[in-house]
Order: C-alpha cells, then structure tokens, then sequence
C-alpha cells in the first residue's frame, strides 16, 4: 500500500515544484534525492556500496547545495515541493525494491496495482477541482495532432513507468534515481535558455556543474565495475 502513496506524492510534488524553481534549479535539486535514496538503501535494504559511489553522491549533493544557496530564483514554495517530492522518490524506489526482491509481485504486476490504486486519489483531485469540467467541455478531440500526441504521451509515460521499474529490478534504487538524473543533463543546460526564468549566477553555475558532473562519474564508475564483475565470472567459467 504505501508504494501508491509515494508513487502519487512524487508525482504530485514534483508537478507543483517544476511550476516554482527554474529548470536547472530543478534538475539540481533532484539530486538530493540520490543522496536520500543512499542512505535509505544503507538503513533499511542493508546495501554496502563503496567508498567511490558514495563520494560522488555525496558531490552531486554539495554541488546542488552550493547551487541552491546561489539561487537568485528562490522560492520557498518551490523548495518545499521539491523537498518532498525527494523523499516521496527516495522512498518510491526503496520499497519497490524491497518488494522487488521479496518477490511479493513481479514487475508486471507492480506496475499494474501501483499505477491502478494511485488513481483513486487522482480520481478526486479531479472531482474537487474544475479539470473534469474543461476535459468534458473541450472540444479539440476531433483534432488529428491532438489525437497523436495524446497517445504518444500515454505511450511515453507507459515506458517510463515500465523502464523505471526494469531499472530498478535489474540494479538498484540508487542506480535508478541517478540514471533519471542523468538524463536530465541536457535540461540542466538547454534550461539556462529556455523558459527565462533562470537567473545566471557564476557560484550557481559552479554548483550546477559540480552536481551534473559527479552524476556522470557515479554513472560511469557503477557500469565500470558491473562490466568488470561480468567479465570475470566470464573467465571463471
């Protein structure tokens, strides 16, 4: 029951915070999410990771610290969204691997009760707001740009989704959170131009690039010692 109850907050903070922060902001502060995921890895799935791995976790956090306490953007709105929603994914991926390897569901069927009990509270966010109002009164469903798009955006969540928990199952909640990171490296940048809500600051972008980087080295040294660890069970056979 209480993967849903993460999987809803997560989705539902994060949503609020990307509104608050700029998308460097953003993608910087995510980051601290990592760090939350090591730590819960370590208390409660008793992972023992080595000395490199957490040091650059730890530089991915002291580059997004040092980024946010540089921000001409601050929003505490934003930063307390964007706090719980660290901790609702920190969350979300420890449990889903701690099931994941109890073996209480297999992939498929995580994903499937996950995404069907999260819609219960969605289903009323709906009914207390005005969105099913405008979804009813909207009348762009004729359209074929509409139509493709919307069904493209239903297929791209369904992968995310299905591919998150791939990732998790195949390596660890920790691997997954940075691999999402990761990949928003090039918002990160491509942010700085686009939107115009980002305000430069030479101590930000210092911090920015620290946290960007230190994801990129955690990345490379935990497929390097996967493929290091392959090849010599390769050779013992």
């Amino acid at each position: 029951m209480p993967l849903p109850i993460f999987f809803f907050g997560n989705l539902l903070f994060g949503l609020g915070g990307t509104q608050a922060v700029s998308l460097p902001m953003f993608t910087a502060l995510r980051r601290f999410s990592i760090w939350m995921t090591m730590i819960g890895e370590q208390f409660i799935l008793k992972e023992r990771l080595p000395l490199i791995t957490q040091a650059s976790v730890y530089l991915m956090s002291i580059g997004a610290l040092i980024a946010s306490g540089y921000d001409l953007t601050f929003n505490w709105f934003g930063y307390t969204f964007l706090t719980v929603n660290n901790l609702c994914t920190a969350a979300q991926g420890i449990v889903m691997k701690k099931k994941l390897v109890n073996k209480d569901f297999n992939q498929n069927g995580l994903l499937f009760y996950n995404s069907f009990i999260a819609l219960v509270p969605l289903i009323v966010i709906v009914l207390l707001t005005d969105d099913l109002h405008k979804v009813w009164n909207y009348d762009g469903y004729t359209d074929l740009g509409f139509i493709f798009t919307f069904l493209l955006s239903c297929l791209m969540g369904f992968l995310l989704n299905y591919s998150t928990m791939l990732c998790t199952n195949y390596n660890s909640a920790l691997t997954t959170a940075v691999v999402g990171a990761c990949k928003n490296l090039f918002v990160t940048y491509f942010g700085m131009f686009i939107g115009g809500d980002y305000v430069f600051s030479l101590v930000n972008f210092i911090g920015l690039n620290i946290s960007a980087l230190a994801s990129l080295v955690y990345t490379w040294v935990t497929f390097t010692r996967r493929s290091s660890s392959a090849k010599k069970s390769t050779t013992r056979k």
